[in-house]
């Protein structure tokens, strides 16, 4: 079962690199699980910002494969899920 901690971490760091003056996300309220991050218009530079901020909150190690093969907010729960087994 999924932390909502882990959840709601990943929400943030995805707002704070996407719900920019010139993101598509206005808050971290329109931000949820099943988020798709191409409709925020993540480019893969956004994702890699993302991914590395993630390492860093969880201490944790993302391949840019797994990164990339990322398409919601959920998938990038999963991979902190994966990563803390």
């Amino acid at each position: 079962m999924t932390d909502q901690t882990t959840i709601d971490t990943i929400r943030k760091i995805v707002a704070d690199i996407l719900c920019t003056p010139i993101g598509t996300a206005q808050s971290i309220d329109e931000i949820q699980a099943d988020t798709d991050l191409a409709a925020l218009d993540a480019d893969s530079l956004d994702l890699m910002e993302i991914g590395m901020a993630m390492e860093e909150q969880f201490g944790i190690e993302i391949t840019d494969a797994e990164l990339h093969g990322c398409k919601t907010v959920a998938d990038l729960v999963k991979l902190v899920e994966v990563a803390n087994v």
